[in-house]
């Protein structure tokens, strides 16, 4: 039911995220935005109706598998619990927001279009009350992180979507006109991005619960992987920004923005299906089973903490990393070589941060971070004390730092 309950989440966040998007963008500009009407009513009221999907699927995850699921027992869901009671304020939000893109498509008016707009903003960041954020055991900051994360993350993915759409739809417009967008939507994106930074941070000293569950959980898994495809959207990001900064005057590349963004939304895409996942999971900070999937992990007193003997292992990739990092900094600073630093210090850097993960390495086994699942007594914690002191001391230190 994870599944189900993700895609969901999916196709209830991307048609009001872009929705959004295309509400904002014309903005940006001074457009009527006019030949997006039809597109954000369509997609306002396809977000609506998959509330209802939602529902069920919500229900069918909770209810045992082998009972049936009838109306008077949705109806009693829906009413009587926090998480049926959130439904009812998201979908009553959804509605309202249908009903204000479809007045658009007859009366023209700036309010208007501005009360569809907020409105929107705070249905996508509604969305984070379908998963974690309704948990009543979190802190209220780490509650307002998650509306403030979905807020900025989906107001930043349709405005992305909106902005390919806009520049594939656009090649008649004047190059300074979409520059101008490209240029406006750079600084929102960059503000946004900003605000998920920030607030995912927060959601995850929360729910990650220490740095080895980022690995040793499918939540932490899962997280990991997300933060390797922001690091692609961001790439792209820049690239792009690259250009604004250095295009030639009065000309403006349609086909090649358009594609770089298209790449980016990719990403951004699969970043989403993987944050409505993780938002129904149980998050690594509750996991009683962990599994830490490499032969090594880094750790500061088991290696140089142990005060290793001069020009040993460790000491020889601490002095390789040192070099490195001086390399990289020299190349980036020497006049005769910056031809060369956005390629040679990126690389070098790289090389200078393995050589230092490797001279804090150590040996790890598969639960080396999995707690006991059984109390043990006194005597048997004696005979282990024991049995260590004998054994054990030299890699692991007399208290067992290691």
């Amino acid at each position: 039911m994870y599944l189900s309950l993700a895609a969901i989440r999916f196709l209830l966040s991307v048609p009001s995220a872009l929705a959004v998007g295309l509400l904002l963008l014309p903005r940006l500009i001074g457009e009527d935005g006019g030949r997006f009407k039809p597109a954000v009513a369509a997609l306002a009221l396809v977000r609506a109706l998959f509330g209802f999907a939602l529902l069920y699927v919500t229900a069918r995850a909770i209810f045992p598998a082998d009972r049936p699921i009838e109306f008077d027992t949705l109806w009693e869901f829906t009413v009587n619990t926090s998480v049926g009671n959130a439904w009812i304020w998201t979908q009553l939000i959804a509605f309202l927001f249908a009903a204000l893109a479809a007045a658009r498509l007859f009366v023209a008016s700036d309010l208007l279009d501005q009360l569809t707009l907020w409105l929107g903003v705070v249905l996508i960041a509604a969305v984070s009350v379908t998963g974690h954020a309704i948990d009543d055991g979190l802190p209220r900051w780490t509650q307002a992180s998650f509306l403030l994360h979905t807020a900025a993350g989906l107001t930043w993915l349709g405005g992305l979507l909106g902005l390919v759409w806009w520049m594939f739809t656009a090649r008649g417009k004047p190059p300074e006109v979409a520059a101008q967008l490209a240029e406006r939507w750079s600084f929102i994106a960059k503000v946004a991005m900003a605000i998920v930074a920030v607030t995912g941070f927060a959601i995850a000293w929360e729910n990650v619960g220490s740095i080895p569950n980022m690995l040793a959980t499918p939540y932490g898994r899962l997280l990991t992987l997300k933060l390797v495809l922001l690091c692609a959207v961001l790439l792209a990001a820049l690239a792009l920004a690259r250009y604004i900064t250095r295009r030639p005057e009065g000309e403006f590349n349609f086909a090649w923005y358009s594609k770089v963004g298209a790449g980016e939304s990719v990403f951004a895409l699969a970043l989403l299906s993987i944050a409505g996942y993780i938002a129904v999971i149980t998050p690594a900070s509750h996991e009683t089973s962990l599994y830490w999937p490499l032969p090594f992990r880094l750790s500061y007193i088991a290696t140089w903490g142990q005060n290793p003997a001069m020009f040993s292992p460790i000491w020889w990739w601490g002095i390789a990393a040192v070099v490195l990092a001086i390399m990289a900094a020299l190349i980036w600073w020497t006049p005769s070589t910056r031809q060369y630093r956005l390629y040679a210090t990126p690389a070098i850097s790289a090389a200078e941060l393995i050589s230092l993960s490797v001279s804090f390495a150590t040996e790890a086994y598969t639960d080396t971070y999995d707690d006991p699942t059984q109390d043990y007594t006194a005597e048997s914690v004696s005979r282990g004390l024991a049995h260590f002191q004998e054994n054990c001391i030299g890699c692991h230190g007399a208290q067992g730092e290691g």
